[in-house]
């Protein structure tokens, strides 16, 4: 017995050595992911970081709307039924495909903070997350995902540290929030967005979105400060100001090719393709036999010479589509005997379409983009896909539906390796003879592949990348953390624009105006009036002579 105390004893000794003689030793922490007016692709985006985070010895906990579909005992995975419902009754009511096809897609700039602020306040109040506080967990850092307003609140309340996963674009919401630099000048906005390079109106565009988003933070801010007191008991609750300020780490799903080359202070961090096996060094699996089968089996006795995949992603369903517009796409598939097209499709199957399109309520969408017999990906070009389509080297047709969509579809035509095409008023001309470039023209698929090849040749991988930068927050003070944060997000809105430097220039300018105009009209006076004196006199002398 007493040699098995000596052994725990002697294992003590050296883990408190090894914790004191190397710092960046973390030992497990709890980490908090807080999904709350999301779409199902972002916790898709997030979950090989998750599961590395676990490996690593970490404890996750993931708060969200969606169950998920491969779920991990690991996790603890708390979905709030209130949260469920209202999510999928705000996207159904505001982002379905057929709003898109009618033109009635609200942008997210007027509705995404109220969605939001309703979100957080169905999960707070619910019986799921209640129960949860009750535990008292120990939350060492929470990553909310593009929204961070909600987790605010949950950060004071465990008194954890907190960062911002964005899985899209950097959003022109948080441009003041921490202080990024702003260059509206010459790239376009994720929401209200143009192709580059951009017009006045573009410009125009930019400048103002950021100062809305601002306003509307603003705004609902005491809104969650009245949610903060009621559901999770605090008081003295910090300024907006100084909950953005204490974010530690903002992980942003992009790069200067698959995004653009943008200026961004040391606590933003990018992590392309951080859900991505193959900019991950991972390999793909091969696909079900199910559908290797039907991409290599014989139509009508003509053979497959390759296949399209086509997803418009989690929020639109395709099943949703016009019928219009969904006979327009039937007709194109099937001008395309040779090659063979595989649909998501969440719903029942229409009762008559191609023989060489098979629909597919579920798929492991990267297996299928690195299958080698691939020809193009149609998408509605959201940034997740977008991503799997880009680091496997397939070229796509772009459909943008919603959010930061337009955004990417406009980023990856510039590129040379997408076609844009809008879902409401293309024709089948148009996607036929998109599909037909795809295939035949060689240069979007070489150019897809020399790009990936070119975004791959990093010094470390997104997820070791992401895992490295979240022990380092972990394991440093807030103090030194606080040295990460931009000076400009101390100063007001309008001395980051250098608004109050241009208007003292216009003031200078309109004073030596003034001046100047003053000292010409005197000197037009004097003259005028020496002149005037001296015809006086002449006129005099000639009237006596």
């Amino acid at each position: 017995m007493k040699m098995e105390h000596c052994k725990i004893f002697l294992s003590l000794v050296i883990l408190n050595a090894c914790v004191s003689q190397n710092k960046n030793l973390v030992l497990g922490s709890h980490i908090l992911f807080l999904h709350t007016c999301t779409s199902y692709s972002h916790r898709v985006s997030s979950w090989p970081f998750i599961e590395a985070l676990i490996a690593k010895g970490h404890q996750v906990t993931f708060i969200g709307p969606y169950e998920a579909k491969i779920p991990n005992k690991n996790v603890t995975d708390i979905v709030p039924k209130r949260l469920n419902a209202l999510l999928n009754e705000l996207i159904s009511s505001n982002f379905d495909v057929t709003h898109r096809a009618y033109g009635l897609t609200p942008k997210f700039v007027m509705v995404y903070d109220y969605m939001c602020y309703t979100a957080c306040s169905e999960m707070l109040q619910s019986e799921e997350i209640q129960s949860w506080l009750k535990s008292e967990p120990q939350i060492d850092l929470i990553y909310s995902d593009t929204v961070t307003e909600c987790s605010y609140g949950l950060a004071t309340k465990f008194k954890a540290k907190h960062g911002l996963i964005l899985p899209v674009t950097f959003l022109s919401k948080y441009f003041d929030a921490y202080g990024v630099p702003l260059e509206t000048s010459t790239i376009p906005d994720w929401d209200v967005t143009y192709k580059p390079p951009l017009s006045f109106l573009g410009r125009a565009t930019g400048v103002i979105i950021p100062l809305v988003w601002r306003l509307s933070q603003i705004l609902y801010y005491p809104w969650y400060k009245t949610l903060f007191e009621k559901y999770l008991g605090l008081d003295n609750i910090s300024s907006l100001d100084d909950f953005q300020a204490n974010t530690s780490l903002v992980l942003i799903n992009g790069d200067f090719i698959e995004d653009y080359p943008r200026s961004l202070p040391p606590n933003v961090v990018k992590v392309p393709g951080l859900h991505v096996k193959a900019r991950n060094g991972l390999n793909n699996k091969p696909v079900n036999k199910e559908l290797e089968a039907f991409i290599s089996t014989k139509v009508n006795g003509t053979p497959s010479q390759g296949f399209f995949y086509i997803s418009f992603g989690t929020v639109a369903k395709g099943p949703n589509l016009p019928l219009e517009i969904r006979n327009k796409i039937f007709k194109t598939i099937e001008s395309f005997p040779k090659l063979r097209f595989i649909w998501r499709w969440d719903g029942p199957n229409p009762d008559d379409y191609p023989k060489n399109l098979l629909f597919q309520k579920w798929v492991e969408q990267e297996d299928l983009l690195g299958h080698p017999k691939i020809k193009g990906f149609i998408t509605q070009a959201g940034r997740p896909s977008m991503m799997e389509a880009f680091y496997n080297g397939v070229p796509t047709i772009t459909f943008p539906i919603l959010g930061d969509q337009d955004f990417n579809a406009h980023r990856f035509e510039t590129l040379g390796i997408s076609i844009n095409l809008e879902i409401g008023d293309f024709t089948q001309e148009d996607l036929t003879a998109a599909i037909s470039k795809l295939v035949q023209d060689t240069r979007y698929a070489n150019k897809a592949k020399n790009l990936a090849d070119f975004a791959k040749d990093t010094q470390f991988s997104p997820i070791d990348t992401a895992i490295w930068w979240t022990e380092f927050i972990l394991r440093s003070s807030p103090e030194n953390l606080a040295l990460l944060t931009p000076l400009g997000k101390s100063i007001f809105w309008f001395q980051r624009r250098d608004l109050d430097v241009w208007l003292f220039f216009g003031v200078i300018g309109l004073i030596w105006v003034k001046v100047g105009n003053a000292i010409l009209m005197f000197l037009y006076r004097k003259v005028c009036t020496r002149k005037a004196a001296t015809n006086s006199r002449i006129s005099k002398k000639d009237k006596s002579s």
